[in-house]
């Protein structure tokens, strides 16, 4: 009777054994697997987020390419003040008050001009709200990729809020001190 208690001692550490083995096992697979997945999803989190950033340099750079046009637009129009052309109505400057035509074609004139400025500010608004959507909301554009001076430069037009964010994700990643100096200064500047 004492063997075969031994034997069933003896068998229950080999079973045991085996079923810790088994865990072991079961164990390293799925820290392999997820170490995989978390590769896999960080590689396709920066490709996207290299992806959106080129997307909006590159609708950036139309926005600055309509606002020259647009400016070039004004431009023109204003510089049809003070040159003198072909009037077709007679001798008479069409720009002189009285002229039946000078009120039509001044009034012409401002409509296009105020029309142009409105086509500029909604241009650039939306670039900032596509920068700001396809930034994650982060308001600078390829952040990490900056050094200091280059992300100090873009520090003035950002607002209380966006300036909190960025201090809170210098410090998390790369905590410069002298640019954490620079973001709460202005963020004191902001509140005064």
């Amino acid at each position: 009777m004492g063997e075969t208690a031994q034997e069933m001692t003896r068998s229950a550490q080999r079973t045991g054994q085996i079923f810790n083995g088994y865990l072991t096992e079961v164990q390293e697979i799925n820290t392999q697997f997820a170490r995989r997945a978390t590769e896999t999803w960080i590689e396709a989190f920066r490709k996207q987020t290299e992806l959106n950033q080129r997307m909006v340099q590159r609708l950036y750079g139309e926005a600055e390419g309509q606002s020259g046009a647009f400016q070039g637009l004004l431009q023109d129009w204003m510089s049809m003040y003070s040159v003198p052309f072909f009037n077709p109505f007679g001798t008479e400057n069409p720009f002189v008050k009285g002229n039946p035509f000078a009120d039509y074609f001044r009034q012409g004139v401002e409509t296009a001009t105020r029309n142009a400025e409105r086509m500029t500010n909604m241009t650039q608004r939306s670039v900032a709200a596509g920068v700001a959507s396809t930034n994650g909301g982060f308001p600078i554009v390829g952040y990490d990729d900056k050094n200091v001076a280059e992300i100090s430069s873009t520090l003035d037009g950002l607002s209380e809020e966006q300036l909190k964010r960025v201090r809170e994700y210098e410090r998390r990643l790369k905590n410069r001190d002298t640019l954490i100096e620079q973001i709460d200064r202005k963020i004191k500047a902001t509140t005064a």
